[in-house]
């Protein structure tokens, strides 16, 4: 069984590893979709925290991003619920606010596409959860 990446740095060489093969480049990971983000979430006490994290998805950023940010010791916990977690493409110009409920709803969520399935169990990864407390 994989061990669920502990740093954004160590999710970006799991994901660049799982994709290449002798003599392939560093460089494929980008051409399948992969973009530096730019992760901001407010803390319980107001206070403001960004990160930035390399992404092939807006769930895969808002989950590296969370681990990031809880990783330091300076951040405060971060509320669930209706906080809203801002993710802006470095790349490209595009903001994106996503509430915590409605990832924790989306991540939690059962069946749906094989593609929606597989993001989901790979989110779950980056986040060290099981299938049972993706909610948690």
């Amino acid at each position: 069984m994989a061990v669920a990446p502990k740093t954004p740095a160590q999710a970006a060489q799991s994901l660049d590893n799982a994709w290449r093969t002798k003599g392939e480049s560093v460089i494929l990971p980008v051409a399948l979709g992969l973009r530096l983000c730019r992760v901001t979430v407010c803390d319980l006490e107001g206070a403001k925290h960004t990160v930035e994290v390399p992404a092939s998805t807006l769930y895969e950023a808002v989950a590296l991003g969370l681990v990031a940010i809880r990783e330091q010791d300076w951040a405060g916990e971060i509320a669930e619920g209706l906080n809203t977690v801002d993710v802006s493409v470095t790349a490209v110009p595009v903001m994106h606010s996503v509430r915590m409920q409605d990832f924790n709803k989306w991540l939690s969520r059962n069946g749906g596409t094989p593609n929606d399935i597989s993001q989901r169990k790979h989110i779950r990864q980056i986040l060290g959860l099981g299938r049972s407390d993706a909610t948690g």
